[in-house]
């Protein structure tokens, strides 16, 4: 959540970003825990939940299953941006996740500053890849936990409603300081 998916209202990319992320999570749960009992679920060629153990073979499915969908995302995505449409980014000054890193990011623009931009962009996808390793073993455990499962789904969502506020305060105080700046130069003139 570094550009901060929220419920901001008047921000059609905010809350297309907020439904991107979230809308999979909601679907997954639903699908998961609502309709785990029901007959035609094997016929849809999802493997039954109630016989499923932690191990191997179990590791082994939920990785692949990742990998199948994650993996080719990522190398047409990361083309897109890194080799197509990347000098319209810069030129543009277009907002994204790789620039803010190059620009902002504690390990990326250190490794910009010393080896350039082609080993900051591929470390930057090296980076990508560790943090959904990462958030693929801490969400392992809403596979088999309904609570966790909840929990991370309401945290979600908990975090956009706070971003969203934040956002507004933001705003607004912004919004005051300028209106402040423009009274004083007025009485200045």
């Amino acid at each position: 959540m570094v550009f901060k998916n929220s419920f901001t209202y008047h921000n059609f990319d905010k809350l297309c970003d907020l439904s991107i992320h979230l809308l999979p999570h909601v679907t997954l749960w639903n699908i998961h825990w609502n309709i785990r009992d029901l007959p035609g679920r094997k016929e849809w060629g999802f493997m039954d939940v109630n016989d499923v153990s932690f191990g191997l073979e179990f590791l082994y499915n939920y990785f692949a299953g990742f990998y199948m969908i994650f993996v080719p995302w990522m190398v047409m995505y990361y083309t897109f941006i890194l080799f197509f449409s990347w000098n319209r980014i810069i030129s543009k000054g277009y907002n994204c996740l790789i620039l803010h890193e190059i620009n902002n990011g504690r390990y990326i623009s250190k490794i910009y500053k010393k080896k350039g931009e082609r080993y900051a962009k591929l470390m930057y996808i090296v980076q990508q890849l560790i943090y959904v390793h990462l958030f693929a073993l801490v969400t392992l455990p809403g596979f088999f936990f309904k609570w966790y499962s909840t929990a991370n789904l309401l945290l979600y969502v908990i975090l956009a409603f706070y971003f969203g506020s934040t956002y507004y305060i933001d705003y607004f105080a912004k919004k005051y300081e300028i209106t402040l700046e423009t009274l004083d130069s007025i009485e200045e003139a």
